[in-house]
């Protein structure tokens, strides 16, 4: 059987330690730092076995991480780059504080970013127009401020909540065509 990378697991582990690990609920700690992610099934972490010509291997593509206690931390996104194929970034509700790093924009996988009921402030990145397959955007509930990124319209959104935050200025007018309107626009 295949283990997960060891790139992925140091990620993982600096993840747990940036976002403040030690003080999640004993629930979200389980299993962390135990063993292998995927082997071990590390609370909220979710892999793929791929078969190739010669061996099995594992992808990494979901971190779903909520209600943690509300202890503080930031985004590191330094450290996500390194999960290449996460399709899935959810942290909800963990008191996260600082700005959505642009760094997100380099996990050209992903199709849902939940990041809402947390403590996030500064702008949205315009980076995040470049996550051409991302379907869920939901940043709501924080204290981010500015415009609304043009460049968000151009991608296949379907479910993007932006609401209770401190955003002005008016939505991508692709949001507004049938064709390109996503299905929850909030």
């Amino acid at each position: 059987d295949c283990e997960t990378s060891e790139r992925e697991t140091l990620a993982l582990a600096g993840f747990y330690n940036l976002t403040n690990g030690p003080s999640w609920t004993a629930r979200q700690q389980s299993r962390w730092l135990q063993g292998d992610p995927c082997h071990q099934k590390w609370s909220g972490v979710t892999c793929r076995s791929l078969s190739g010509s010669y061996q099995t291997f594992r992808e990494l593509t979901t971190i779903s991480i909520s209600s943690t206690g509300n202890t503080g931390g930031s985004i590191p996104g330094h450290v996500l780059v390194e999960l290449r194929d996460l399709e899935t970034l959810n942290l909800i509700q963990m008191g996260l504080l600082g700005e959505i790093p642009s760094e997100i924009s380099n996990l050209t996988k992903l199709k849902s970013l939940q990041l809402y009921s947390n403590s996030l402030t500064g702008e949205i990145t315009t980076a995040l127009g470049r996550l051409e397959h991302l379907s869920t955007l939901r940043l709501n509930s924080n204290s981010l401020t500015g415009k609304i990124p043009i460049a968000l319209g151009h991608l296949p959104l379907r479910d993007v909540r932006l609401y209770s935050n401190d955003l002005f200025g008016s939505i991508p007018v692709e949001w507004c065509m049938e064709a390109t309107m996503p299905e929850v626009l909030q």
